[in-house]
C-alpha cells in the first residue's frame, strides 16, 4: 500500500545507560579561574547515577546574579549553544558555542560556566575575551565521560558525573 516501507525490520534491544557514578571534589576560585580538588565517589553504587544537585530550588541552571537562565539550544546549521533565557522579556541570547560533544553545563556562584568534555572540566567567563579555558583534568583520578555537573551554592564544591576507568 501507499506510504508503506516494505522489507526487514530489525529491532535492536534498548540499549541501557552507561555505568556512571556521582563524584564530589573541592572548588576554589580566588580571584581567577576555578580550580577543582581530587574528586571522590559518593554514589559507589552499580548502574546509572545522574542528576547530582545542590539547589534548594531545583534550579540548577540560574545565571548568578541575572534573573535569567541558561539553556543548550542544538541547531543543526548552528551548533550547540549556551544560550541565555530572560523569562521576563522571553528572549533568548547566545552566550558561548559548548564544547564539542557536550551539553552539561553548571555556574559557579561568582557567574562562570563550568563544563566537562571527557575526562577535562573547563571554564568559561561572560564578558571576557577568550574561550573555554581548562581548569581540570580527572583522567588520573580514573573518571572519563563527565555527562552532569553541579556546583554548590557556595561554590566550595563541585559534583561531578562521569564513568569511571574500569
Amino acid at each position: 500500500p501507499e506510504g508503506c516501507l516494505l522489507g526487514d525490520v530489525h529491532t535492536a534491544a534498548p540499549q541501557a545507560p552507561p555505568s556512571t557514578e556521582i563524584f564530589l571534589a573541592p572548588l576554589t576560585s580566588a580571584g581567577g579561574p576555578p580550580r577543582a580538588g581530587a574528586p571522590v565517589n559518593v554514589s559507589n553504587s552499580p548502574g546509572y547515577d545522574n542528576q547530582p544537585a545542590f539547589t534548594p530550588d531545583g534550579v540548577a541552571d540560574r545565571i548568578p546574579g541575572r534573573g535569567t537562565v541558561s539553556v543548550v539550544h542544538k541547531e543543526e546549521d548552528a551548533g550547540w549553544w549556551v544560550k541565555e533565557y530572560d523569562p521576563r522579556t522571553k528572549t533568548m541570547t547566545p552566550l558561548v558555542r559548548t564544547l564539542d560533544g557536550s551539553e552539561d553545563c553548571a555556574w559557579t556562584p561568582d557567574g562562570r560556566l563550568l563544563m566537562g568534555q571527557g575526562a577535562k572540566l573547563f571554564s568559561w567567563q561572560p564578558g571576557g575575551n577568550t574561550g573555554w579555558e581548562e581548569v581540570a583534568n580527572f583522567a588520573a583520578a580514573g573518571l572519563q565521560s563527565i555527562t552532569r555537573l553541579a556546583v554548590s551554592p557556595k561554590g566550595d564544591r563541585l559534583a561531578i558525573v562521569a564513568t569511571p576507568k574500569t
